[in-house]
């Protein structure tokens, strides 16, 4: 016999709002989504994990920015010197 699984609908909702936040949507267009009144209970809703905090960090933090680019422009400058030799 083939094992039923039951899973809560909640389990839906808080993967929809996790996969939300980590492509990108923003926590108050989630509120709306969801339906919620009040941001406090979203956070709640939806806890973050330090790897998520840090992969956002990561992506949209303007200094990490700033490095990704100073470091594209240093490979960039290598490759030009080493085309000249």
């Amino acid at each position: 016999m083939t094992p039923v699984y039951t899973v809560p609908p909640n389990a839906f909702r808080r993967t929809m709002a996790k996969s939300f936040l980590m492509n990108g949507g923003n926590a108050y267009a989630l509120q709306a989504l969801l339906g919620h009144s009040d941001i406090t209970m979203t956070r709640q809703y939806v806890p973050l994990q330090p790897a998520d905090v840090r992969h956002r960090h990561e992506t949209c933090s303007p200094v990490e920015s700033l490095l990704r680019y100073a470091q594209k422009c240093k490979e960039e400058r290598k490759m030009s010197h080493e085309k000249f030799r």
